[in-house]
């Protein structure tokens, strides 16, 4: 009768810890949509700067009259034109070291 009861309890907590695992998910869920859709909604309003909103890869324009955020893959600027110069990559061969 004993282990019959002690299996009983360890079934319930097993559930009571499932419930509470499931519940603390489905609030954060809630939370981070609520906030996603208010980022959405007021984010432009409020929050965000222009330079904020320019792709993070994007390149500027090397005139300083113009400094227009270009394509990452651009080869010119498209507000004046200007070639868009950028570092050239070298391809670098590397040896493992032999032991």
């Amino acid at each position: 009768m004993g282990e019959t009861l002690m299996a009983i309890f360890f079934c319930l907590a097993i559930l009571a810890i499932a419930t509470v695992a499931f519940w603390v998910w489905f609030v954060a869920l809630l939370v981070r949509s609520v906030l996603r859709i208010g980022r959405a909604i007021f984010g432009a309003l409020f929050f965000e700067s222009p330079a904020a909103t320019a792709a993070p890869e994007s390149f500027n324009c090397p005139r300083p009259r113009c400094r227009a955020a270009n394509a990452p893959g651009a080869r010119f600027c498209h507000r004046c034109g200007q070639e868009l110069l950028r570092a050239q990559r070298v391809q670098v061969h590397r040896r493992a070291a032999l032991w």
